[in-house]
C-alpha cells in the first residue's frame, strides 16, 4: 500500500513523462501531470522554446512561447533595468529627483565651485524655481554654500518671497 493511499485529500493519478503512479492533492487533481520537477522539465523541453533577440544588448536568448508576448523584450534584469530608464524623473518631488540623478551617477560635483569631496551633501537646484519643471536643462547640481548664495541674491533682489518681506519689515521697523 502507497504511503499516502490513507488519506482521503490525496488522488491517484499517472505521470504523463515516465508513466508512474503518483499523489496529488485533490485541489490540484485537475492539473497535476508529472510525479516530479525532472519529469515537468522534460516535458517542457519537448514543447519547445521560443528564441528571442534582446531589445538592448542583441544577444539571442530563449524564453517559453508564454513569455514571448511581453512589450519589453529583455535577456536579463540588467537589460529589463536598461529599458525601463526614463529620459527625465517621472515624479515631481525633490527625493525621487535627487535619486533619479544618483541612480545615473551625475550628482559628482558643484558646477559653480567643483565641490566634490562629499557628493552626498550636493543638492538639486530648479533654475526657474519650479520644482514640477524637472528638464535636464533646468536642473543644477550645487554645493549647500553655492545653494544658500543662490537664494540669498535672489532674496537681496525681492522677488516677493515671505522671508524678503520679513527682512524688509524687520529692517523699516529698526531704522524708526
Amino acid at each position: 500500500m502507497p504511503l499516502n493511499a490513507g488519506h482521503q485529500k490525496d488522488v491517484e493519478k499517472t505521470c504523463t513523462i515516465c508513466e508512474s503512479t503518483f499523489f496529488a492533492a485533490r485541489c490540484r487533481a485537475d492539473v497535476a501531470k508529472y510525479c516530479s520537477r525532472s519529469c515537468y522539465y522534460k516535458s517542457m523541453a519537448k514543447k519547445g522554446t521560443v528564441i528571442l533577440k534582446c531589445d538592448i544588448c542583441s544577444k539571442e536568448y530563449r524564453r517559453p512561447p508564454s513569455h514571448s508576448h511581453y512589450k519589453t523584450k529583455t535577456c536579463s534584469l540588467l537589460c529589463r533595468g536598461l529599458a525601463t530608464r526614463t529620459e527625465k524623473p517621472i515624479s515631481g518631488d525633490y527625493p525621487s529627483v535627487k535619486s533619479w540623478m544618483k541612480r545615473r551617477n551625475m550628482l559628482k560635483s558643484c558646477i559653480r565651485c567643483s565641490y566634490d569631496e562629499h557628493p552626498e551633501i550636493l543638492v538639486i537646484h530648479h533654475a526657474d524655481r519650479d520644482r514640477r519643471n524637472n528638464d535636464l536643462s533646468n536642473l543644477e547640481i550645487l554645493c549647500p554654500n553655492c545653494h544658500a548664495l543662490e537664494h540669498y541674491s535672489e532674496n537681496k533682489k525681492g522677488w516677493g518671497h515671505a522671508s524678503t518681506k520679513r527682512r524688509i519689515a524687520s529692517n523699516n521697523l529698526s531704522q524708526h
